[in-house]
């Protein structure tokens, strides 16, 4: 009989190495990402030889791929996950800058905004959304209700239009950039130069994520000078 034992118990994983309590791993979903299974860990014993049985275990109990995102600086669970078949598909980085930071050349303003009632909002909800989906295919494929995702939107967007249409857009709220999209990246860098000395003039700071695998998030982090090493990245097995 192998040392390594396992219970499954709704979303939570209880497991036992030599009949011992090594503690529990929780098991989510997210309505957005359903191919996925999301895992917690609240192991108090991380030996890497247990953890490629570990995670087939629970692949075949929970037949879907396992994802676990987690701080760069968890060296311990990353070394375990990777020990048992995970692979870092992802890296975020969580962005708090200041005008000291900015390393872009401001442009005057020549944007325009919309509000949620408006058909203008609507069409940059669903340019997004489809940049979105793109740019998620590879990593865990968006399941979620196309409605639904728009609610998670701040109220108002920021907009350039040219020939072809929206070229570029940003949903902000308050200090926080939470998406942006680019028809091109030299026309939306030349966007953010706008809209990012646009809310230093009223916050002393902005806010924002840039995932490695969102180009246009990557364009607006290359503005600023590069910060912590600490970052969050998403391990998928297998």
């Amino acid at each position: 009989m192998t040392q390594l034992q396992v219970e499954f118990d709704h979303q939570r994983v209880m497991v036992y190495f030599r009949h011992q309590s090594i503690g529990t791993i929780e098991l989510a979903e997210n309505p957005y990402h359903q191919q996925h299974t999301y895992l917690t860990f609240h192991l108090t014993v991380y030996d890497n030889s247990l953890a490629a049985p570990l995670f087939q275990l629970i692949h075949n109990h929970t037949k879907k791929p396992l994802q676990v995102m987690l701080s760069s600086t968890n060296q311990i669970l990353i070394s375990f996950l990777e020990a048992g078949g995970f692979r870092c598909k992802r890296i975020c980085y969580e962005m708090a800058v200041s005008t000291q930071d900015y390393l872009g050349e401001p442009i005057p303003a020549s944007f325009q905004t919309a509000e949620r009632t408006s058909q203008k909002y609507q069409t940059c909800s669903r340019l997004l959304l489809h940049y979105y989906i793109e740019s998620h295919k590879a990593i865990s494929p968006f399941t979620g209700i196309e409605e639904d995702f728009f609610k998670t939107f701040p109220e108002t967007v920021y907009y350039q239009s040219g020939s072809k249409g929206i070229e570029n857009l940003a949903f902000i709220e308050d200090n926080e950039i939470a998406y942006v999209w680019g028809d091109n990246e030299a026309s939306l860098r030349s966007f953010l130069n706008q809209i990012v000395p646009y809310l230093f003039q009223q916050y002393t700071e902005i806010h924002f994520e840039a995932d490695d695998v969102d180009t246009c998030a990557m364009t607006l982090k290359s503005l600023f000078k590069e910060q912590t090493d600490e970052h969050w990245d998403t391990y998928i097995f297998p």
